[in-house]
């Protein structure tokens, strides 16, 4: 049987987006050169390519401004993690693993989530309490880590089959 993991997929995106759309939103007031742009870093294939355009008219509905989202992919959590630390680049919404968000963390490279969605509901109080769990294990000093990220994709893995080669017997 095949099922579609699209709309979860999605939903966990517009979640990551909205997230963002909020931290880009309240961090960048002073930057004019910034305030309509969402700047996201991200694993190649992380992010269905057809949300990126759908966002920005959704994000519009909800709260009347335009944006534009400048989208860049990294191959290596490494690369991802010495861009950022260089200061050369700055980023609205990141997706690191877990042990590079704990070093952004104990660096001081990550600022807080703003949880005020405008019209959208906070959905982040919706994380379970085993996911709850694996973030508060690499929190540091004075930062909660589920104050800084949402889990996205986390343990996700995943069995592909040709259904041309595999029957269901």
């Amino acid at each position: 049987m095949k099922t579609s993991s699209r709309p979860v997929l999605s939903l966990a995106v517009v979640l990551l987006l909205i997230a963002a759309g909020s931290i880009f939103n309240s961090c960048r007031e002073n930057d004019q050169s910034r305030k309509k742009i969402l700047k996201i870093y991200n694993w190649a294939d992380y992010i269905d390519e057809e949300l990126l355009t759908e966002f920005p008219v959704w994000y519009k509905e909800q709260t009347g401004e335009d944006v534009e989202i400048v989208y860049q992919v990294f191959d290596m959590a490494e690369v991802m993690y010495t861009k950022i630390a260089l200061g050369k680049e700055d980023f609205d919404l990141v997706c690191p693993t877990q042990y590079i968000i704990e070093r952004m963390l104990k660096n001081d490279m990550l600022l807080p989530i703003d949880r005020n969605f405008g019209k959208t509901g906070n959905y982040l109080g919706n994380i379970s309490s085993f996911l709850l769990d694996r973030m508060d294990a690499f929190s540091v000093p004075d930062k909660k880590a589920a104050d800084y990220m949402v889990p996205y994709m986390w343990g996700t893995s995943v069995i592909l089959y040709n259904t041309n080669l595999i029957t269901n017997e």
